[in-house]
C-alpha cells in the first residue's frame, strides 16, 4: 500500500469514504449502564489496545502510518476493535511548531490513521492533551511551545489550567477539531488528559469538570472522559472517586501495571488479581456507568522503563491475564496493555487478542446483566459472570504466575481431572449446554453437567467455561469471604448479586468508654461497609458513646455525627480490632486522621511522638498508618489489634465543641482484593 496515497485519498475523499459506512456511534447501553453498545442496539465489547504512536525513532511519515496499518490488520484479523491514540504525542500533534497554529500536514496524518481505522472496523479513542510541563523541550511530556520561556503565552500549567482567556483559547482549539472530525462513529470517544493529576500545577480538578462539557457539547455523539494515573497507592482512591464520579465523565478508568516498586503491594499480586482488585475498586464507588482498565502491562520499579520481564514472556501470559481479568471482574472490556511495539509486537502476541474474542463471541452483555462473582477451587481462581442466559466462567491456575513462569522460570503446570463445582457461583439446571474452551490452544471441547458439576479438559495456565441456558440460581454452596467453599463451622455469608456478600451474624461495634464520662446517646441502625471480610471494630477512648451496626452489603462509609466537648488534659485511647470466624487477609493497611484546625497551637503527641501543629496549620494530621502482613483469624476469638494513644495537652481551661477522629482501613482479604472503609467518629461527653 503506497501510504502518501491514503493522505491523498483522506485529504480529498474523506467525507466520501466515511458516508458509505456504518454510521452507528458506542454509547453507554441504555439496558445495563455498566456496558457499551452501539446506537442502533447492537453489543460493543472494546477488545485492544493503545496503540499510542509509531516508535519515537520513526520520523518518516508513510514509514509511521505504515507501522500503524501493520498493527492494525494484526489486531483486525484477531478480532480486535479499539485502540487508543495520543493526538498530542509529536507524530500527530497538530500544534507541533507554534502556539495557535494548527498544521494541515499534521492533521492529514490523522485523517489518515482514522481511514485506516475504519477499514479495519477498529473505533479509536483519542486523547486530547498529555503534557505535564513546559520547562524541558524534547521530553515526550513537555509541551514546551505553550512556555512563556519559549514564545508561548503561559507562565507554566497552573497558569494554563486556571487562566480565563487560556481556557477560552483552548476551547478554539476543540473547535477546530470539531470541524474537521465532529459526529465520527469510528471514534469511540474523547479522553480530556492522560494521568491528569501528574501535571505539573493546580487546578486541573475543575479544568476537569469544565471541559468535559466542553467536549460533551462539541461531539455530543461520541463519548467524553478522563484518565488518571496509575492506581498504585491506596491513598488515590478518593481522587479517582472524585473523578469517575463526575457526572460528564461517562466512563470510568483506571489504569493498573505490574510495578515491583510500587508501595501498594497489590501491584506485586498476579496479574490477574491485581486487575480484579483494579476493577473492584472501581466498582466499589457504586456508578452506574462502565468501567475499562485503560493503562495495563509490566514496568521496571516506578515506570522506569518497561519490564525486563517481556522478553521473557513469549507465550504472553502477561498480555492474556491483562486481556481476561478485568472483563470478568466486571469491566466493561478487555484490559488494554501498553507497550505495543516493545512487547506485543515483538513477541507476535496478537493472537492473544484472537483468543478473547472467541471466548465472548455473540455475547451481549446489557441483555445478561451479569452479576460479578469469584470464588476459588483447589487450584484455581474462578472469575465467574452470572447472566440470564449465559454464565461464563474464566478459571486461573493460581500457581502459575508472573514470579512463577516468568521470574523463576518455572513451566506452567498441566491442571488434570479436575472438576469444576459450579454450585459456588450458580446453580445450572439440566437443559444447559456447556462449552469449554483452550485460549492457548483455541481448542473447543463440549462438557456435561452432573449435580452442579463440570470436568473440565487438562489444561495449562487458563481455561473458559460457557454455560447456555439460563435462567441460573444463584450460588448452591456458601463460601467464606475469599470465596473458598464454607465449612461446617463457617458463619451465615454467601455470595450476593453483583458480588455483595450477605453476611449474618457479624457485627460492627464502635465504642468509647471512660467510667468518668456518661454516655451522650446511644444509637443502633444498619450500614453498609464495602467489605467481604466479617469484621469486629473497636475503638475506645473517653467516654461511653456505643454504636451498633449490622453488615449488609458493600459501601464506603460509616459515620457518627455526634459532637464531643474535650477541657483540660485528656487522653484518647485508640483500640481498633479486627476479628471474624476463619478470615485470611494478605494485608490490612490502616491509617488514623484528626483534623488539626481545632488544636492549632497545642501540643500533640501519639505513642511518644510529638507532634508539634504550629499556629496556622491547617488541613487533618495523620497520626499514624502501617500495614499488617500475612493475617490470619482462625476464629471468633481472633482479633488483631491496632492500639496508640492519642494524648492532647492544653493549657487552659477552653473546651472544644467538636473532635473528629476518621479512620480509615483498607482490608486485602486473601482473594487480593483491596476493600475500603472510612469510619469517622464525632463523639460528645458530660461529665457525671
Amino acid at each position: 500500500m503506497n501510504y502518501k496515497s491514503i493522505l491523498f485519498i483522506a485529504a480529498i475523499t474523506l467525507g466520501n469514504l466515511w458516508a458509505a459506512v456504518d454510521d452507528a456511534f458506542v454509547r453507554v447501553s441504555p439496558r445495563d449502564p455498566r456496558y457499551f453498545e452501539l446506537t442502533d442496539g447492537t453489543p460493543y465489547i472494546p477488545i485492544g489496545i493503545n496503540l499510542i504512536h509509531p516508535p519515537f525513532a520513526v520520523t518518516n511519515e508513510a514509514e509511521g502510518l505504515r507501522l500503524m496499518d501493520n498493527w492494525m490488520t494484526k489486531l483486525e484479523k484477531n478480532g480486535a476493535n479499539y485502540i487508543r491514540v495520543w493526538y498530542s504525542i509529536n507524530f500527530w500533534d497538530i500544534e507541533n511548531e507554534k502556539f495557535g497554529e494548527y498544521s494541515e500536514s499534521q492533521a492529514r496524518r490523522i485523517d489518515s490513521l482514522l481511514t485506516m481505522a475504519r477499514s479495519h472496523h477498529i473505533r479509536v479513542k483519542a486523547t486530547f492533551e498529555h503534557f505535564r510541563q513546559f520547562s524541558q523541550p524534547g521530553k515526550w511530556h513537555t509541551k514546551a511551545n505553550y512556555g512563556a520561556a519559549n514564545g508561548g503565552p503561559y507562565q507554566d500549567v497552573t497558569d494554563f489550567l486556571m487562566n480565563t482567556s487560556s481556557r477560552e483559547l483552548y476551547k478554539k482549539k476543540l473547535d477546530w477539531y470539531q470541524a474537521r472530525y465532529g459526529n465520527d462513529p469510528v471514534i469511540f470517544g474523547y479522553e480530556l488528559w492522560n494521568e491528569m493529576e501528574n501535571v505539573a500545577g493546580t487546578g486541573w480538578e475543575d479544568w476537569t469538570k469544565v471541559f468535559l462539557g466542553e467536549v460533551k457539547k462539541r461531539f455530543p455523539k461520541n463519548l467524553a472522559m478522563q484518565s488518571l494515573g496509575s492506581l498504585d497507592l491506596s491513598k488515590k482512591i478518593p481522587m479517582y472517586e472524585s473523578i469517575c464520579s463526575l457526572a460528564g465523565n461517562e466512563v470510568a478508568q483506571v489504569h493498573r501495571y505490574l510495578d515491583p516498586g510500587a508501595e501498594w503491594e497489590v501491584c506485586q499480586l498476579p496479574m490477574d488479581q491485581s486487575l480484579a482488585q483494579a476493577v473492584g475498586v472501581l466498582r466499589g464507588f457504586r456508578l452506574a456507568k462502565p468501567i475499562l482498565v485503560a493503562e495495563s502491562g509490566a514496568v521496571e520499579a516506578h515506570h522506569s522503563g518497561e519490564s525486563k520481564l517481556y522478553a521473557k514472556d513469549k507465550q504472553g501470559m502477561i498480555l492474556h491475564d491483562v486481556l481476561f481479568a478485568p472483563f470478568f471482574s466486571g469491566a466493561a472490556g478487555t484490559g488494554y496493555n501498553w507497550h505495543w511495539y516493545k512487547y506485543v509486537d515483538p513477541n507476535n502476541l496478537w493472537w492473544h487478542f484472537g483468543r478473547f474474542a472467541a471466548a465472548v463471541k455473540d455475547l451481549d452483555p446489557p441483555a445478561e446483566k451479569f452479576e460479578v462473582l469469584s470464588a476459588e477451587q483447589g487450584p484455581v481462581r474462578v472469575y465467574a459472570l452470572r447472566g440470564k442466559r449465559t454464565l461464563l466462567i474464566w478459571c486461573r491456575d493460581a500457581g502459575n504466575t508472573w514470579k512463577t513462569e516468568l521470574q523463576e522460570g518455572k513451566a506452567p503446570e498441566v491442571i488434570s481431572r479436575l472438576i469444576l463445582d459450579v454450585g459456588l457461583v450458580a446453580g445450572i439446571g439440566s437443559n444447559a449446554t456447556v462449552k469449554i474452551y483452550d485460549p492457548w490452544k483455541d481448542r473447543w471441547a463440549d462438557g456435561a453437567v452432573d449435580a452442579n458439576r463440570i470436568r473440565l479438559p487438562d489444561f495449562s495456565r487458563s481455561i473458559v467455561i460457557r454455560v447456555s441456558g439460563g435462567p441460573f440460581t444463584g450460588a448452591t454452596k456458601r463460601v467464606d469471604a475469599v470465596g473458598r467453599a464454607a465449612g461446617p463451622s463457617s458463619r451465615g455469608i454467601r455470595l450476593m448479586p453483583a458480588g455483595e456478600l450477605d453476611i449474618a451474624g457479624v457485627k460492627l461495634g464502635v465504642q468509647v468508654q471512660d467510667s468518668k464520662w456518661k454516655a451522650s446517646r446511644q444509637m443502633e441502625g444498619t450500614v453498609n461497609l464495602e467489605s467481604s471480610v466479617p469484621t469486629l471494630t473497636t475503638v475506645r477512648g473517653q467516654c461511653d458513646l456505643r454504636g451498633l451496626f449490622t453488615l449488609t452489603g458493600q459501601k464506603t462509609r460509616l459515620e457518627f455525627a455526634e459532637q464531643v466537648e474535650w477541657s483540660n488534659d485528656r487522653d484518647l485511647r485508640l483500640d481498633l480490632a479486627l476479628s471474624g470466624d476463619d478470615v485470611h487477609l494478605n494485608a490490612v493497611v490502616y491509617s488514623v486522621y484528626l483534623p488539626v484546625e481545632q488544636f492549632k497551637g497545642r501540643e500533640l503527641s501519639f505513642d511518644d511522638r510529638a507532634i508539634l501543629l504550629p499556629e496556622g496549620f491547617s488541613g487533618k494530621k495523620e497520626l499514624f498508618s502501617g500495614i499488617c502482613k500475612g493475617v490470619r483469624i482462625p476464629t471468633d476469638s481472633g482479633v488483631i489489634h491496632l492500639r496508640g494513644d492519642l494524648k492532647v495537652k492544653m493549657q487552659d481551661d477552653r473546651k472544644f465543641n467538636e473532635s473528629t477522629y476518621q479512620i480509615r482501613f483498607d482490608f486485602e482479604p486473601a482473594d487480593g482484593l483491596i476493600r475500603k472503609s472510612t469510619l469517622q467518629l464525632s463523639v460528645a461527653f458530660e461529665k457525671e
